[in-house]
């Protein structure tokens, strides 16, 4: 009998591990959302770009409420750096004359790797130009601050609690 020639049998290729293209799969869908979701914050949050061209109350209040916890999320975390130029350009000005004086060096900016403590910004209420909410940190109690709406903007104002 004649038998058929024996053909080499192909060598198995040594697997290939398709994680890192998984990996960067998931890397780039995260940094996609992450972008995503950047300019949704951004359009929603940013007074400037959300302005209702209704103007009316219920909106604008809301958009006053998220300006608030922005100007007290972002004081907080200048305290955390110790950066004393933006927290007391974030003051208003009856209050930055009593804190200037107890701060060694004004112009300072801190530490800017410096970790933010989280802080969580709540029950927001608004009348007038005056504002109180109440904010919570880990391992410290709650507290209540005062702003004041000056030029557009929010400012940390404690006298303004002893105002009402």
């Amino acid at each position: 009998m004649h038998s058929s020639p024996q053909l080499p049998q192909p060598q198995p290729q040594p697997q290939r591990h398709q994680v890192p293209w998984r990996n960067l799969a998931l890397v780039c869908t995260l940094h996609i959302l992450l972008v995503v979701a950047v300019v949704t914050a951004h359009l929603v949050f940013d007074p400037g770009v959300s302005q209702s061209a209704s103007g009316s109350g219920a909106s604008s209040r809301g958009g006053e409420q998220e300006q608030i916890r922005r100007t007290v999320v972002a004081f907080a975390h200048a305290v955390d750096r110790n950066d004393n130029a933006t927290l007391l350009a974030m003051l208003c000005p009856q209050e930055a004359e009593g804190v200037v004086d107890d701060i060694d060096s004004p112009d300072d900016r801190g530490d800017p790797q410096a970790k933010a403590i989280p802080i969580k910004v709540e029950n927001v209420q608004i009348t007038g130009d005056v504002a109180e909410v109440r904010i919570t940190r880990p391992q410290q109690g709650p507290a209540t601050l005062f702003l004041r709406k000056q030029n557009g903007g929010w400012k940390l104002c404690d006298p303004e609690r002893y105002g009402r």
